[in-house]
């Protein structure tokens, strides 16, 4: 889908962005509250609130959610009857490890090596993207698909009577949202108003990113060579995020994705040995042989 819609935005000389999200200790940080109504002392909440690495602004917003009478799962239109047993699956849960004496109690997170684990964060995060998805519908940012509305091997571009809103692709806690312009300027913007937008909503259910946020950028059409340049160059692909709940918080730009093992070794003295060897590995996993393309660079 991410190379679809690169490709789509190239063909169509417009300026594009894929902002990803990756979500730290996802499953060992969701809040049971939020999910499945739990009998929890108000001290103990407030105790796990501040083992939040959260600013305070989206404590209070966390605070503010639990609060409410209703539960994610609940809103996600889960009935009474599901609702308390996902709640009664999260309660009283612990965990052993071999060489250690005795238990450890569980009181955050999904269920330890439980199936619905995937289903627990899955019913919280997908509201975080409701509210992610609502909010940049409201500002226009997303971008809208047109096509026949018919599912066919032989269908016909020409045809566009339906429309689609294309915001995101999501992989278990990974995120990438999508983002297009005929301005690159204005697609700059549009990305730094919903990476402020994704962030702040994620913390607002006590969800902190992993690292730095990365975003993919290609800059086209008029005025693209003084935008990469401003952007790539005098600002070394930083953009600040200043209306984000947490401080200094910015992305990253590159106009690639280099998380590849070719990319990471950096082929070349002295590194030409290791780059041989891990690649020799690598194909043999697959079955086959390192390919003359794939051989050391001088």
């Amino acid at each position: 889908m991410l190379r679809l819609f690169m490709d789509a935005c190239r063909s169509q000389k417009l300026s594009c962005g894929v902002v990803f999200l990756d979500i730290r200790t996802a499953y060992y940080k969701v809040l049971r509250e939020l999910v499945a109504r739990q009998d929890s002392a108000h001290g103990r909440l407030q105790g796990l609130l501040h083992a939040f690495n959260l600013p305070p602004e989206s404590l209070r917003h966390l605070e503010c959610k639990l609060a409410e009478s209703s539960t994610t799962s609940r809103r996600m239109g889960l009935g009474s009857y599901l609702e308390t047993m996902l709640s009664e699956l999260h309660s009283d849960t612990w965990f052993t490890t071999p060489g250690l004496q005795g238990v450890t109690a569980t009181t955050i997170g999904t269920r330890p090596g439980s199936c619905f684990a995937d289903v627990f964060f899955n019913y919280l995060f997908a509201e975080v993207l409701k509210e992610v998805k609502d909010e940049l519908i409201e500002y226009g940012m997303l971008t809208e698909v047109h096509w026949g509305g018919v599912r066919s091997l032989y269908m016909d571009g020409n045809q566009d009577e339906e429309s689609e809103i294309l915001a995101e692709t999501v992989w278990a806690d990974d995120l990438a949202l999508f983002f297009q312009h005929p301005d690159p300027e204005q697609l700059v913007a549009n990305l730094r108003a919903g990476s402020t937008t994704m962030l702040n909503a994620c913390m607002r259910y006590g969800l902190e990113t992993k690292g730095k946020t990365e975003a993919i950028v290609a800059l086209r059409g008029k005025g693209s060579v003084k935008a990469r340049r401003r952007w790539f160059t005098e600002h070394n692909g930083r953009l600040d995020l200043p209306d984000c709940a947490a401080p200094e918080t910015y992305i990253r730009m590159i106009a690639r994705y280099t998380d590849t093992l070719e990319d990471k070794l950096m082929p070349g003295p002295p590194h030409d040995q290791r780059f041989a060897h891990e690649l020799d590995k690598y194909a043999k996993s697959f079955g086959g042989t390192r390919s003359r393309s794939s051989q050391p660079r001088a």
